[in-house]
């Protein structure tokens, strides 16, 4: 489904590992020096100047001289002299620095402080035909430069060593904006890199932070040997070790499609991390795209990771807003991760971000998969956990236009026997998402779980107000949630007002489960309130063969359309065929205001022991050969407080429940073991409830 990349090191030629390296084991150690020189343009007065110890003409001419640890001040204008210095006449730069010291541009004669880096631009351009700016010593500080013009390949500014790049813009050049290589420590304040044919920033085998960078507007690169692939818009890391704080990273692409080959992938519109280490805090990465094209596309292209693309890399995410970003941008293929794509072995904790209104397919897709995020352990035997937690998920789109959208939030799959991903979901928001708009299939609005073969746990999300398709025309299965896997714990989990579609055929409002294979979920604590389904199973369908669902204390009230709240298949509902020995049990339920409770086809069996019927005219329905048990059952109401699942006073649910093995109620208060509440919740006296406000 998604391929590893090539290191990005090889696609810029073994030329440039070999000059990073041995500029950095040549460079002279500097001796300790101190004092100003600056630079003015050719032609303009060279003072004296009160503030300057020596003034040049040429900024290499002033770091000839440094003997380190000077202040190289350099006044507005532009600087455009190409040079070669020896030993390292193999590489042409405007400014090649092998000692410690600190440019700075922003001035003007008679070079008073402070500099104005905005009202006084000093300009580096090289003009297309060689670098602008190599820094290759130890504590080396370029700041308040305007870098331009650099050649095609390899960084207009490169660093191997210690460096700090402070408040530059790095603009227009025909390769990288800024490459970090060989070991390098380097950080990143401040910096505008912008409009760049090739990647902003690459980091291959590095140490940087990145703090305040504005990284937009850049095209990634289609490697050399791989031509119809390409890795990253904004910002590439591969074997670092990288911390970005409050980075805006913007409008950048990842590669479009020119092949005649007849496909295409691009990885990581914003961001692309492999086989790295990474912290991400408070970044915006916002209208990217990992795939877009002039020409016409190919239906087997990929995208993935509109805004982000990580590959077996560990770390964490947190607080970061994630948006408007596109797998596929308005072509054909196929589109994964509209925000966010997680792939192969890696271990990640995301925490507090925004991920929103991001299109895994903006085009005529064959597929979208994750509108919002997709995480995906298919391709081989990896170990991988990822937490999500508190985050925010929603206005996301898996397919705009085309075939099938699945996960219009997140999307995650892992179906490889030998894979031990683990993935939990805890206490996060997802809302307002939609599978497809315009199609013929949606599955999954809000989640779409595929995990097959490893461990998921769900605890304490609010899955609300998504859809798995809108248009009239389309099949749909899962509003807030489809299931084609096995989960370990599905705890305290509230979906509401979800739809698997308004108008077409639509199974399962707030959650459908169904697979090839038998796939055993467990709901304990769960609500499903005003859900909808134009078919059947307003709030729950089951619609594979062999498979089996219990829930425990579920609330499920308002559910409206089609055939009853709980509905399990008595046929297959892609191929028509007759299909049997699914399982439904039930102990300890609330089913209030729905036409009809329960729906059980031929063959199917439901159990339900311990339930409070309410406004519920039909209660049960069963085929003539299914089987039914309905135990421990009574009618009253359950008196909910105004958010719709709390019990009150005088409910009928009050410890009119059976045993259940279940401690703690949605709250985390605790259960009377012999006679629990029915429901969710679980009624203490001196308790009061308000309507339940998501977070915005």
């Amino acid at each position: 489904m998604w391929r590893y990349v090539k290191m990005l090191a090889l696609s810029v030629g073994m030329g440039t590992a070999v000059l990073l390296a041995c500029l950095f084991l040549l460079a002279n150690e500097s001796k300790a020096g101190g004092g100003v020189l600056c630079v003015v343009p050719p032609g303009e007065p060279t003072g004296p100047f009160t503030a300057c110890d020596a003034v040049f003409t040429q900024i290499q001419d002033a770091v000839d001289t440094a003997v380190g640890g000077e202040e190289i001040w350099v006044a507005a204008g532009v600087y455009t002299d190409v040079h070669t210095v020896s030993p390292y006449n193999w590489t042409e730069q405007i400014v090649l620095v092998t000692k410690t010291l600190t440019i700075r541009g922003g001035y003007v004669a008679p070079f008073t402080e402070p500099p104005d880096f905005a009202a006084n631009q000093t300009i580096l351009d090289a003009q297309e035909q060689a670098h602008a700016l190599f820094l290759f010593g130890q504590d080396v500080t370029a700041e308040g430069l305007h870098i331009t013009g650099g050649k095609e390949g390899d960084g207009s500014v490169l660093v191997g060593g210690t460096a700090m790049l402070n408040q530059n813009v790095v603009y227009e050049n025909a390769g990288f904006g800024v490459f970090i290589y060989q070991g390098s420590s380097v950080n990143l304040n401040q910096n505008t890199i912008r409009n760049n044919d090739r990647i902003g920033v690459v980091i291959v085998r590095s140490h940087v932070t990145l703090t305040e960078n504005i990284v937009i507007s850049n095209t990634g690169v289609l490697t050399i040997f791989e031509p119809e692939i390409g890795y990253a818009g904004g910002i590439y890391v591969r074997d670092s070790v990288v911390t970005m704080t409050a980075n805006v990273i913007s409008g950048n692409v990842a590669a479009a499609v020119t092949s005649d080959s007849g496909w295409g992938s691009a990885y990581g519109g914003g961001v692309y991390i492999e086989e790295s280490t990474i912290t991400m805090n408070n970044n915006t990465i916002a209208e990217n795209v990992a795939l877009g094209t002039a020409n016409s596309a190919y239906s087997s292209s990929g995208g993935y990771g509109g805004g982000i693309a990580i590959f077996n890399s560990q770390g964490t995410l947190s607080h970061n807003v994630v948006r408007s970003n596109q797998a596929v941008a308005n072509v054909a293929g196929y589109g994964h991760g509209g925000g966010l794509f997680i792939g192969g072995a890696s271990s990640l904790t995301l925490t507090g971000n925004t991920i929103e209104a991001n299109r895994a397919c903006a085009g005529e897709c064959e597929a979208g998969y994750g509108g919002g995020v997709h995480l995906d352990y298919g391709g081989a035997p990896v170990t991988a956990v990822v937490t999500l937690h508190d985050n925010l998920i929603q206005n996301n789109v898996a397919n705009v236009s085309g075939i099938t959208g699945f996960g219009g939030g997140l999307y995650v799959y892992g179906n490889f026997n030998d894979s031990q991903s683990i993935v939990h979901l805890t206490d996060n928001d997802i809302l307002s998402n939609t599978g497809i708009i315009s199609g013929p299939v949606g599955a999954g609005g809000g989640l779409f779980l595929a995990e097959e073969e490893s461990i998921m746990t769900l605890s304490g999300n609010r899955v609300m107000s998504n859809s798995a398709a809108v248009t009239t025309t389309a099949y749909s299965v899962g509003g807030g949630l489809f299931v084609r896997g096995d989960l370990q714990l599905f705890n305290n989990n509230r979906f509401i007002n979800n739809s698997a579609t308004h108008h077409g055929i639509g199974y399962g409002g707030g959650f459908a489960m169904g697979s090839y294979e038998q796939i055993h979920v467990q709901m304990v604590n769960t609500i499903l309130n005003d859900n909808q389904a134009n078919t059947a199973g307003s709030a729950v369908a089951v619609i594979g063969a062999d498979d089996t669902l219990s829930m425990q204390h579920a609330t499920m009230a308002g559910n409206h359309g089609g055939d009853a709240a709980v509905w399990l298949a008595g046929y297959d509902i892609d191929s028509g065929e007759p299909i049997a020995n699914s399982r439904l049990m039930m102990t300890n339920t609330i089913l209030v205001s729905h036409t009809m409770a329960v729906s059980v086809g031929n063959g199917h069996t439901a159990v339900l022991n311990g339930v409070l019927w309410f406004n519920t005219p039909i209660t049960v329905t069963a085929g003539v050969t299914a089987t039914v048990s309905v135990a421990n059952q009574l009618t009253g109401d359950p008196v909910f407080a105004p958010d719709g699942y709390h019990i009150t006073a005088g409910s009928a649910a009050i410890r009119a429940g059976v045993p259940s093995g279940v401690s703690l109620d949605i709250d985390g208060e605790g259960r009377p073991s012999a006679n629990p509440s029915l429901g969710v919740d679980e009624y203490w006296p001196f308790k009061g409830y308000f309507p339940l406000i998501f977070k915005p």
